[in-house]
């Protein structure tokens, strides 16, 4: 039996080859369409991850509109595991004065190293946020 499993195992990945083996971790979303006004200002977006992972995960965002920038809090996030029902780490982006009024299509991601998964994040520029 142990020959079997032996000679049944994928052949070892080469130094530096990114992995094949799907991630067991998902990047979740909790996030309806959001709002920004014409002023700017920063919008934050809270991390949620099902699953476990063997090596710290970073965040960030992408597709910014120019002039904006990101940070994060709790970022990179230490291995482990979750169920996805809590925020483990937050992105901040920062937008720019004098925005156009429309909509602003933002990606989220999250990078194991093997894997970077992200996700849509739309925001309404408008001259109120209703708030």
């Amino acid at each position: 039996m142990l020959i079997a499993a032996i000679v049944a195992a994928p052949p070892a990945a080469s130094a530096g080859a990114r992995s094949v083996v799907a991630a067991t971790w998902q990047l979740v979303d909790y996030h309806p369409d959001s709002c920004v006004t014409t002023r700017g200002g920063t919008k934050y977006y809270g991390i949620f991850i099902s699953g476990s992972w063997a090596t710290a995960i970073d965040v960030g965002a992408a597709s910014l509109p120019a002039g904006a920038s990101f940070s994060t809090s709790y970022a990179p996030i230490a291995p482990g595991s979750s169920t996805g029902v809590y925020s483990l780490a937050y992105v901040a982006v920062a937008f720019p004065a004098n925005l156009p009024l429309g909509t602003i299509a933002v990606s989220i991601w999250a990078d194991d190293g093997l894997e970077r998964q992200s996700l849509p994040w739309t925001l309404r520029v408008q001259a109120r946020c209703g708030y």
